[in-house]
C-alpha cells in the first residue's frame, strides 16, 4: 500500500495524502486528548476535532473566520454561548477545507458552515459537488477537562456512522 501526496490543484507533492489505487479516503484530526480517523468507502472526507482551550480570543478569531451571515449569528448569541458556537463552526470549516485539499488557503470568512452543506461560492478551486457537515459526539471522559468539539464534512451523505475505540 502506497500514497499519493500529488496536489489535485497544482500538481506538487504537497496535497491532501491519499491511498494510490483505492477509492478510500480519509481524514485524521487530534489534539491532546483524542484522535479522530475517519474512513469512507466512497467520496472524499475532511475531520476535525477541537479542543475548547483553542479558543484563548473568541472575539477576535471570530473577526478573521467568520463569513458575514455567520457573524451575525455569533453576534446575536448571549456572551456565555459564543466560544462554543465558535468552536463548533471552526471544527466544521477545518473538515471542509480538509477534505477540498486546501486547507487555510481556502479562506474561512469565504467558508460559510451555518447549515448542513457548506457555502463557498466565491473560493477558487473550492469542489463543484456539494460538502455535507455533520457534527460527531466525543465522549465525556473524567480525566479529559474540556469537551472537545468534532466534525466530518463528506461529499457522500452519510448513511451509517460507526465508531471503534482504540484499545488501551
Amino acid at each position: 500500500m502506497s500514497f499519493n501526496r500529488e496536489c489535485d490543484h497544482c500538481g506538487a507533492p504537497h496535497g491532501k495524502p491519499r491511498l494510490r489505487d483505492s477509492t478510500l479516503d480519509y481524514s485524521v484530526s487530534h489534539t491532546d486528548h483524542w484522535l479522530i480517523m475517519a474512513v469512507a468507502g466512497s467520496g472524499l472526507l475532511g475531520a476535525d476535532i477541537e479542543s475548547p482551550a483553542s479558543i484563548t480570543n473568541p472575539d477576535g478569531l471570530a473577526t478573521t473566520i467568520l463569513t458575514a451571515t455567520e457573524a451575525q449569528i455569533y453576534a446575536q448569541l448571549p456572551t456565555t454561548d459564543r466560544t462554543a458556537w465558535l468552536l463548533w463552526a471552526w471544527t466544521r470549516k477545518e473538515a471542509a477545507m480538509k477534505l477540498t485539499g486546501l486547507g487555510l488557503q481556502a479562506p474561512p470568512r469565504q467558508v460559510d458552515v451555518s447549515g448542513p452543506v457548506v457555502r463557498a461560492d466565491e473560493v477558487p478551486r473550492w469542489p463543484d459537488r456539494p460538502i455535507h457537515l455533520l457534527g460527531l459526539t466525543v465522549p465525556d471522559v473524567p480525566d479529559v477537562p474540556d469537551l472537545h468539539v468534532a466534525a466530518l464534512a463528506s461529499t457522500v451523505p452519510v448513511a451509517t456512522l460507526r465508531r471503534f475505540a482504540l484499545p488501551e
